[in-house]
């Protein structure tokens, strides 16, 4: 045998990658080349030069091509029209069997490079956004041989044929590497929320919720990360500012030491209105610090699946106010408990067995094949 993906020659795997930020996304997607690489897999990764995914690509020596601008979204049509040429060029130039689409966003322009090359391609289907501009615009899709959604709730709003469509979980790598107890005693209760500052990640919301806490209990709030641009982290600023709560939150910016951040949290709250998957969550699992949940999309899907974390009903500040009074009342039941339930899900969630079937998509589609596969871990089996 001397095709792709063979002993002689290994299967040459050409990654999209348009936002170049660093979240969930593409760290999945570095978790799939960085466990792939080697085993019959030869990666190249067409990214934005200068931003966190591409310094974390050159820490781990992962071939990349600096092709796309920054925002591109934002871009006008001319200036994008020159980008996707130049993206047509830089893919033919390094002559793929297949292309890995990591964005719904850019697949219009990546299912056209597929078709014009006769490249099969794969799609990871990462957020609700990707999910529901799959059906409302008209995308190129006959080369596409799989929709990787990470959740029940980003496939079933996912409007592509079905013998096309896998569910993954993401797997988690490693046994937790727990946290000492911070419980904060006779000091404010130390909350964090971890990610792109947005409505939709339930920032907005957890203003709220404090603003009907800050009579009642002191708190702290560390906000992790940044809004997708400058004027996103502005605005929720002036928002934390016109309520008067500016002195109970502290903005960290981006950071790249989880383990420093979780150190310092009594509680993590992941108030995502239609969250679908949360990483973050595994994260929490990972440093022993108990979550508290939006029970919504997939999110709320796995949280329900391994009983882990505490759930309150998405967007409402309300009953997220009761959750944080009610953990705060036995943080360290709570913890007891939150260790024990996430410690079983992370032994289901595999990642081993995650990378084999990501594997299988990736060979089956190369050779041109449809795709269905379905791993959610093994629930109840890492219990």
């Amino acid at each position: 045998m001397t095709g792709p993906g063979s002993e002689s020659r290994p299967l040459r795997v050409v990654a999209i990658e348009p936002s170049g930020r660093l979240y969930g996304s593409e760290y999945c997607l570095f978790d799939v080349i960085q466990g792939t690489r080697g085993r019959c897999f030869d990666w190249s990764v067409i990214s934005t030069e200068g931003l966190g995914f591409s310094r974390l690509l050159d820490e781990n020596g992962i071939r990349q091509v600096p092709a796309l601008l920054p925002n591109l979204h934002r871009a006008s049509r001319g200036r994008k029209l020159v980008q996707y040429v130049n993206l047509l060029m830089q893919v033919r130039r390094l002559q793929p069997d297949l292309i890995y689409v990591n964005q719904a966003g850019v697949l219009r322009a990546a299912g056209v490079i597929c078709r014009l090359l006769n490249v099969p391609g794969v799609c990871q289907v990462q957020t609700l956004e990707d999910a529901r501009l799959l059906g409302t615009k008209r995308i190129e899709c006959s080369q596409i041989k799989a929709f990787i959604c990470n959740s029940d709730f980003i496939a079933d709003n996912t409007a592509v044929p079905a013998e096309r469509k896998c569910v993954l979980y993401q797997g988690v790598q490693g046994s937790p590497q727990y946290c000492p107890r911070h419980i904060s005693g006779t000091g404010p209760l130390s909350l964090g929320i971890i990610g792109r500052i947005s409505e939709s990640k339930g920032h907005y919301l957890l203003l709220r919720a404090v603003a009907l806490l800050r009579s009642v209990m002191r708190i702290r709030v560390r906000v992790i990360g940044e809004g997708f641009t400058a004027g996103d982290t502005a605005a929720f600023q002036r928002a934390v500012a016109e309520v008067g709560l500016q002195d109970m939150f502290e903005f960290r910016g981006y950071r790249r030491d989880l383990r420093t951040e979780f150190s310092a949290l009594d509680l993590l709250l992941i108030p995502s209105l239609a969250e679908p998957l949360g990483r973050v969550l595994f994260d929490a699992a990972h440093f022993g610090v108990p979550a508290i949940v939006a029970d919504s999309g997939g999110l709320g899907e796995i949280a329900g699946m391994y009983d882990v974390g505490e759930r309150f009903a998405a967007g409402n500040a309300e009953d997220l106010a009761s959750c944080i009074t009610r953990c705060s009342e036995n943080l360290s039941a709570v913890t007891d408990r939150f260790r024990l339930q996430s410690g079983g899900m992370i032994r289901s969630l595999d990642m081993a067995a995650y990378l084999n079937a990501v594997e299988k998509i990736l060979r089956e589609a190369a050779e041109r094949r449809d795709c269905r596969v379905r791993w959610q871990g093994s629930p109840g089996e890492g219990l």
